[in-house]
């Protein structure tokens, strides 16, 4: 009960309960105007998203240096997150207790972020480089097939 009372009396408990009400306030106010632009953006950026990709494999697909420069930057960019991977490994086996504290957590993010960037890379890559293999593949096959 005390602390109820010490609640009411503190002008910061109740800055952060008007705060976080006007907070919701403005977002139900916002919501159905997001998402009604929502829809449009999204296409918009499959659309771009697909256009970059084509293009990217209409520019290669002919091309045997490029296609193999293509899956060597693929491997060098998984062989660079792995071995990114296990250095933070390491590095939190070798110090847990300085990484784990809870005034250090700034720390862990720091070594494990850029683990998650690099393998969002290396997906990336990897969908850009399979793509392109399968088109030149494909591309291969019908300009054999018109030699025929």
């Amino acid at each position: 009960m005390e602390q109820i009372i010490h609640n009411l009396k503190d002008p910061s408990w109740w800055f952060t309960g008007i705060f976080f009400i006007v907070l919701g306030i403005v977002l139900t106010w916002l919501a159905p105007k997001i998402s009604r632009l929502l829809p449009y953006y999204k296409v918009e950026y499959g659309r771009w998203q697909n256009f970059r990709r084509l293009s990217f494999i209409h520019k290669n697909r002919q091309h045997k240096v490029l296609i193999n420069w293509h899956i060597a930057r693929y491997w060098a960019i998984a062989t660079l997150s792995t071995l990114y991977m296990v250095f933070a490994a390491l590095m939190y086996m070798i110090s847990p207790e300085i990484i784990s504290n809870g005034y250090n957590r700034l720390a862990l993010s720091a070594l494990v972020l850029p683990a998650y960037i690099l393998n969002f890379i290396v997906i990336e890559t990897k969908k850009e480089t399979l793509s392109l293999v399968q088109a030149h593949i494909a591309w291969n096959q019908r300009g054999n097939r018109n030699n025929l």
